[in-house]
């Protein structure tokens, strides 16, 4: 259990702990993951338009290149649309 600077307790009762962010690597990690989960969803072009309104082309692009090239080892974007939608696109 936490407690605040006021002295107000705070229950943990899911994620990840304030020591695993401290580890090298953890916040992209979660990004890809969260990425990964927009991806994937039923509304994701909606989603991707939001969240490139919020952080930029630049880290979306970023990530989106990363995940077909690091996660789903996809050299080529020449993708039909079955393998997009296969692979959350």
């Amino acid at each position: 259990m936490f407690i605040t600077d006021s002295g107000e307790k705070i229950s943990l009762r899911f994620g990840h702990g304030i020591n695993y962010y401290y580890k090298e690597g953890s916040i992209f990690n979660e990004m890809m993951a969260d990425y990964s989960e927009i991806i994937k969803s039923s509304d994701a072009p909606e989603c991707l338009a939001y969240l490139r309104s919020i952080v930029g082309d630049e880290l979306v692009n970023l990530l989106e290149t990363f995940y077909e090239r690091k996660v789903l080892h996809i050299e080529t974007l020449d993708l039909s649309k079955k393998e997009s939608v296969a692979h959350g696109r």
